[in-house]
């Protein structure tokens, strides 16, 4: 990886079937615009299954995130830990149409790289709830719950 980009090159690893290993530390990406100083980090492994598919994992990913709580408006850190996600990267749009069961990303066939920022998009908010709540408001939720069971 170059730079601040996510924009892997692959034309050797599919060629030369094989896995390849990348760790990356304090990046940024502009689909994470709350991410904090600190960037994000983790482990890349991509391992070529034949000569038209990449199966990549993404381990060991963590970062913070500056999130808005939903029941009080206040700001709070949002720590992110994903131990792995894997999705596959082909030169085939078809079989991403047909893809019903797993992640598929296209290889950009022109200049044989694969971009790796939407994937670690949706590793870091996979699970995302659906209403964020800062730790105080969880625990007034949590103690109301308790006190209606008494």
């Amino acid at each position: 990886m170059k730079g601040k980009s996510f924009k892997i090159k692959i034309s050797d690893l599919l060629n030369h079937l094989g896995t390849d290993h990348i760790s990356f530390k304090g990046e940024k990406t502009s689909l994470l615009p709350t991410l904090t100083e600190e960037g994000i980090q983790g482990n890349i492994v991509l391992n070529a299954i034949d000569g038209e598919n990449i199966l990549v994992s993404l381990q060991d990913v963590n970062c913070s995130l500056l999130v808005t709580c939903d029941a009080c408006g206040c700001e709070f850190l949002r720590s992110i830990d994903v131990d792995e996600y894997i999705a596959t990267f082909s030169w085939n749009p078809k079989e991403l149409e047909e893809s019903c069961n797993e992640v598929m990303f296209l290889i950009n066939q022109k200049n044989e790289t694969i971009d790796l920022e939407d994937m670690l998009y949706q590793a870091v908010h996979i699970d995302d709830p659906f209403i964020m709540k800062c730790k105080n408001c969880s625990k007034k939720i949590i103690e109301e719950n308790v006190e209606e069971l008494r």
